[in-house]
């Protein structure tokens, strides 16, 4: 088939070219389909609202599980390794399902409780237990577990099926994070981290419950708690709540810090109790470590028995002579030092002095020997109990509570029996 018989038959038209080449070609050509007009898909805007709407709107209180401490929500539990963090946080679950008392002091509602504890024993908790409930029985709201499927290989849906079954439940805790979260991918450190958090503050605030993780501090210090926290800021940024907790190794008093978005920034000190493993609310922590260098300065000038510089004092402690100043001056104040020179400053006996060694007293308990409280003899005034003997139970301890009178007599009055 020669071009000039193609031109003849079709004369330069493309549809006619196709048939000849079809019908002596032996194939079959289409033509090439016209080009679609692009459809153009549903496009969703996201709901807003005006600032008028939203000043209308009524929202309900935040649900507190520790009042002032742990709100609904997603709260970051952060503290080195082996300092307590696992012994506070199954005293919360123990405190919230008994409705009993959180940190030894602060009364909370009761409600269905989880402790996820996934780095302990059946037989490590059931110790622990018996050592918080002292005797008394175990609340049935308190649920526990020590397995549990990471969030990405269904660890999720059985915390939102467990809590769909469990419309009483105010508080879970996960110890720790690292048995949860899902192993590190392609992502970038900050997503994942963040990513994991998220989920749990989701069915946290669609919930309204309390969700503690329990995590780790990084080695190091820093100005800055949060900075502090193992891991990138995708965690810091992702919790409603954040707290950690921080002591000297051996001692029994600890920093807790707390902050979030549902709670002012604070120090508080805590004590930790061995014989029970709980953990007990002193105060603010600031005004705890005043009191605490207070002391130590008191039992300076104790043992010192005559008057001394805050220089001196200060080389002692290991402090700069205006921190020992400030608090000496607070101790003037009180009563407890007195200045008789220049610069100079000696302990004051005071019938009031919490730091008096003019009276030596024993120990006594419900667990101790039945043994008088001795007061010994010197100048000080002897103090008199309010409660008469008849309103002290046999086998009770007891304690000074206020003063009745004080009295000057000699030493035919030194012993009190209890």
């Amino acid at each position: 088939m020669s071009v000039d018989f193609i031109h003849s038959e079709t004369k330069h038209d493309k549809k006619q070219l196709l048939e000849v080449v079809e019908k002596y070609g032996g194939r079959t050509m289409k033509p090439e389909p016209e080009p679609k007009e692009q459809e153009v898909g549903e496009v969703l805007i996201p709901k807003t609202f005006t600032a008028v709407e939203l000043m209308s709107y009524e929202f309900p209180e935040p649900r507190w599980v520790v009042p002032g401490f742990l709100p609904e929500g997603l709260t970051l539990f952060a503290g080195p390794p082996k300092i307590g963090k696992s012994w506070l946080a199954l005293s919360l679950c123990v405190g919230t399902a008994s409705g009993g008392h959180a940190l030894g002091k602060i009364p909370v509602e009761q409600g269905e409780a989880l402790y996820v504890a996934l780095e302990d024993t059946p037989r490590r908790l059931r110790s622990r237990l018996g050592m918080m409930l002292n005797g008394e029985a175990a609340p049935e709201g308190l649920h526990l577990a020590t397995q549990w499927e990471r969030l990405d290989q269904g660890g999720a849906d059985q915390l939102e099926n467990w809590l769909l079954g469990m419309p009483k439940c105010r508080l879970i805790i996960i110890d720790t994070l690292q048995g949860l979260r899902p192993p590190q991918g392609g992502r970038g450190l900050y997503e994942q981290d963040y990513a994991t958090l998220a989920c749990l503050k989701s069915l946290a605030d669609q919930c309204r419950v309390a969700i503690m993780v329990v995590h780790h501090l990084r080695k190091g210090s820093s100005d800055d708690p949060l900075e502090e926290v193992s891991g990138t800021t995708g965690l810091t940024g992702a919790a409603d709540t954040i707290w950690t907790l921080k002591r000297d190794r051996g001692r029994a008093d600890a920093v807790l810090f707390s902050t979030g978005r549902d709670i002012d920034e604070s120090e508080t000190a805590l004590q930790f109790d061995k014989g029970l493993g709980l953990w007990t609310l002193l105060g603010d922590a600031e005004e705890y470590r005043m009191t605490h260098e207070r002391g130590k300065i008191i039992e300076i000038l104790k043992q010192s028995g005559e008057p001394m510089t805050p220089k001196g004092i200060a080389e002692i402690l290991g402090k700069t002579r205006e921190s020992v100043q400030f608090l000496i001056s607070k101790l003037v104040e009180e009563g407890s030092v007195e200045k008789v020179g220049y610069g100079q400053y000696t302990y004051v006996c005071t019938p009031y002095s919490t730091h008096s060694t003019c009276s030596t007293y024993s120990t006594y308990s419900a667990h101790s020997s039945q043994e008088p409280i001795r007061v010994s003899e010197s100048k000080c005034p002897i103090l008199t109990l309010v409660e008469p003997e008849s309103q002290l139970e046999q086998g009770s301890s007891a304690r000074v509570s206020r003063v009745s009178a004080v009295s000057k007599e000699a030493a035919a009055r030194e012993v009190f029996e209890l």
